[in-house]
């Protein structure tokens, strides 16, 4: 690869053709998973005129399919710790779980320091892409509500999925990101009528290489 930048740049329009996002979404993407950028960092990349450096570039060559050669990625030491596993969740149709107080990921300590994450989730299925693919660990902050738009992982009558929601006084409506999955919407009647509750906001994705 003899021009890394214009490669960098080659590759971020074509996803972003491909997936039909934005650059605000595609921003909002990379720093879910930790990349923590600028809007201008994204600029200098998408014109090609800088590279992305550090934990930044893995992320973005992660989402990208660009191949990084290891020998060249100067990473510290990574400190682990355990993070207790809830069990899966649906990015398409909800999907039941069982919560296995015996299972736990081992992720990267500074998740847990800058996150502050309560415990993760295996996310399942595509109505999530591109932010969230079959496979990711989710990690979530568990907290009983949520802004409307912001992401959630919620339950209903025991079944669990990873939606965008949007709440008002009459209905309730979980959206994907993958516009070939519509929204499901719920009636204040009929949430009533069922046990729903939203268990916590996603703050970090992490790939993982199954169930891809």
């Amino acid at each position: 690869m003899q021009d890394l930048k214009k490669e960098i740049s080659i590759r971020i329009k074509r996803f972003l053709e491909e997936n039909n996002i934005t650059r605000k979404e595609f921003l909002s993407m990379l720093n879910m998973r930790g990349a923590n950028i600028t809007a201008s960092a994204l600029q200098f990349w998408y014109n090609g005129q800088k590279e992305p450096r550090g934990e930044s570039k893995k992320i973005l060559f992660d989402i990208l399919g660009i191949s990084v050669n290891d020998t060249n990625s100067q990473y510290g030491e990574v400190k682990l710790v355990k993070f207790p596993v809830l069990g899966v969740v649906a990015c398409g149709k909800p999907l039941h779980h069982e919560i296995d107080k015996d299972c736990f990921v081992m992720a990267d300590i500074d998740i847990k320091l800058k996150y502050k994450p309560d415990f993760c989730v295996f996310a399942k299925g595509d109505s999530m892409e591109p932010l969230i693919y079959g496979g990711d660990i989710i990690f979530v902050k568990s907290q009983p509500n949520v802004d409307n738009g912001q992401l959630a992982v919620i339950e209903i009558d025991d079944e669990a999925c990873v939606k965008r929601i949007f709440q008002d006084n009459d209905k309730f409506t979980l959206v994907s990101i993958n516009s070939k999955y519509p929204s499901m919407i719920y009636t204040k009647e009929e949430l009533q009528a069922r046990q729903y509750r939203i268990c916590g906001l996603p703050v970090f994705m992490q790939t993982t290489l199954f169930d891809k």
